[in-house]
């Protein structure tokens, strides 16, 4: 039921951005903001110009957007995406390639490296402050040790996968493990759903 819930609100977003251009605006505004929450350490890092920064910024939020844009797109021109959902993630997939090849264009060999190191920490950090939210208040929360394995297993895995649930079961409870398996599930439902107009989460990085 969770699952449905958010695949429907998220048809609802997309669909109301196509109807209303003050829905897509404000959209895209909420968006920069949560762009500058989660990129502002980075830029303050690479010591950027003012030049610079815009378009980094910019990069970032047409990468986020890049879904709910095409899905926007598509419904304004009467294609429902949902019609030929692989075609149209091949789409999203080649959108997203394409604004990566120019973030690494404007950062450079270096600063990129650092830049990608930087998601996947972000990623993996947020994977378990998420599995804390899902067992927390409980006797089933985290042990700092728990949590250093799971980051081991995250930089080997990415992402929660089968292979890694099967691993992780070596040294969580089955509650947590059934956190765990929660996040995948709602990655792959996510999969074979229409895109969002939702910020990003965990579920989407790559």
């Amino acid at each position: 039921a969770f699952e449905s819930d958010i695949v429907r609100l998220q048809e609802m977003r997309a669909e109301a951005a196509a109807n209303d251009p003050a829905v897509f605006a404000r959209l895209v505004a909420n968006g920069r903001a949560l762009t500058l929450q989660r990129y502002s350490y980075l830029i303050d890092q690479f010591h950027l110009n003012a030049e610079q920064t815009e378009t980094f910024l910019r990069l970032l939020d047409h990468k986020r957007q890049a879904p709910m844009d095409l899905a926007v797109a598509n419904l304004q021109s009467g294609i429902d995406p949902r019609d030929d959902l692989a075609r149209f993630q091949a789409s999203v997939a080649a959108e997203k390639s394409g604004i990566e090849k120019k973030i690494g264009a404007l950062l450079g060999k270096e600063l990129y490296l650092e830049y990608q190191a930087y998601n996947r920490q972000l990623s993996h950090e947020t994977i378990c402050i998420r599995l804390n939210d899902l067992v927390g208040g409980s006797d089933q929360a985290f042990t700092p040790e728990q949590t250093a394995r799971l980051e081991q297993l995250l930089k080997a895995h990415r992402t929660p996968s089968p292979e890694m649930i099967t691993a992780a079961q070596t040294f969580l409870s089955p509650a947590q493990v059934g956190a765990l398996q929660e996040i995948f599930d709602l990655r792959e439902a996510r999969k074979n759903q229409p895109p969002d107009s939702l910020p990003p989460t965990i579920l989407d990085e790559k």
